[in-house]
């Protein structure tokens, strides 16, 4: 049986996704190493950890759809917000740094239904053998 503070826990950690934000959210004090501790021990626990099985089981499945931008809208616009120079330097910063994360971790499709062409890595060896 969880403590009002721990259902409050999950319910934080389920929307913010960082153990951190969700202690200070359930109301958990403390500085920001205190706060990430007790989310540890909290996800450690096996009732809380259950608790989070049973919501994300029960969570509705988020299924593409017109609702969601595809990557490649994702790519188009954070390229605009990296590219304008009316943002603020922060926004342009993180939207380039989001586009760098994607381009390294994921395969994107450069077009709907096109397969990714993930760059290839290519190693030269030099094999003419010692120089005498």
């Amino acid at each position: 049986m969880l403590t009002e503070r721990q259902k409050r826990f999950v319910d934080a950690y389920r929307g913010h996704g960082s153990g951190l934000a969700a202690a200070r959210a359930a109301g958990y004090q403390g500085s920001i190493e205190t706060l990430r501790v007790r989310a540890s021990k909290l996800l450690r626990q096996p009732e809380v950890a259950e608790a989070l099985r049973d919501r994300q089981a029960s969570a509705p499945a988020i299924e593409p759809g017109p609702d969601l931008a595809t990557d490649r809208e994702q790519q188009i616009i954070l390229t605009v917000i990296a590219r304008d120079e009316s943002a603020e330097p922060k926004d342009r910063i993180r939207a380039i740094a989001q586009l760098a994360r994607m381009q390294r971790g994921a395969e994107l499709p450069t077009t709907a239904g096109e397969p990714s062409r993930r760059p290839q890595l290519v190693i030269v060896r030099n094999n003419r053998g010692p120089e005498a």
